[in-house]
């Protein structure tokens, strides 16, 4: 038979009021003691002074002032990089197609007049996508610069522009200011420039400055197109590097391409084309 006692319900717990649970009462009937931490969290800790935060806003912002510049520059330098090194490619691809149209350059006819500079232009731009196409005229808005006017690496405004009648001027879909200039009409040599094209990735938008928005190339009578600055380092002295202190900035389109960096903006000193490469 089973006993009384064992039928009794068992009394609920106790109800604890709100005071009781802060101090941390025991439960007596499930033997749980409340986190007295919950006390401590609320009611013992110190807040942050007004001063405080205000110190820490500051470390913050120094941190920023100081780092994020240089992460935009960086990021500004990667894409003109990029934006480049597309560039190349399509010129490339054009001036092959050119030549597979017209045949190798040394039977293109060209000559060392505006007849033979608009003679190439004409043959480049079939292959090209062209926005605005200005010729030979002058103080036009298709020349690399700002309307033909740029400055060097050291920043220098300088005294010679692109728009004039020795530059045939375009612009592409992109917004890439093109000019072109014949060198050498026979350029039978390897070694010797039938013309040079300029491109400023960014059209008439600053900085308008070699090596950093304009660069250009060079093909040869062996129907090569090269980067200007093949082989040439930034610590290497002359008007031409790409040394910001004491380069003109000429030669920079080469590295960029190879390399993959504008690193000579910041360390040039200190890059070699067979050695160190970065800054890092």
């Amino acid at each position: 038979m089973i006993k009384q006692e064992a039928l009794r319900i068992t009394p609920p717990p106790e109800k604890l009021s709100y005071d009781d649970i802060l101090r941390g009462k025991v439960n007596k009937y499930k033997n749980i003691r409340y986190n007295s931490d919950f006390t401590n969290r609320y009611y013992g800790r110190r807040a942050f002074t007004l001063a405080e935060v205000l110190i820490t806003l500051g470390i913050i912002g120094v941190v920023a002032a100081l780092t994020i510049p240089s992460l935009i520059a960086h990021q500004r330098e990667q894409e003109t990089v990029a934006k480049l090194k597309k560039h190349y490619q399509t010129l490339s691809n054009a001036y092959l197609m050119a030549v597979n149209e017209n045949g190798p350059i040394l039977n293109w006819g060209i000559t060392a007049d505006s007849t033979g500079l608009t003679l190439v232009a004409k043959n480049l731009k079939k292959q090209l996508k062209i926005n605005e196409d200005c010729g030979l005229t002058i103080d036009n808005n298709c020349a690399p610069g700002d309307k033909g006017q740029f400055k060097d690496l050291k920043g220098n405004v300088r005294t010679e522009s692109f728009a004039n009648e020795t530059y045939y001027n375009f612009r592409q879909v992109d917004g890439t200011a093109v000019a072109i200039r014949v060198i050498d009409p026979v350029c039978t040599s390897n070694n010797d420039a039938c013309f040079e094209y300029y491109v400023d990735l960014n059209g008439s938008r600053e900085p308008n400055t070699l090596g950093k928005d304009i660069f250009y190339f060079r093909i040869y009578g062996n129907d090569k197109i090269l980067p200007v600055g093949t082989g040439y380092s930034p610590k290497t002295p002359g008007w031409q590097s790409c040394n910001p202190k004491t380069g003109e900035g000429w030669y920079c389109t080469a590295w960029v391409i190879f390399k993959e960096n504008m690193d000579y903006l910041h360390c040039a000193s200190e890059l070699d084309w067979n050695g160190k490469s970065s800054c890092k």
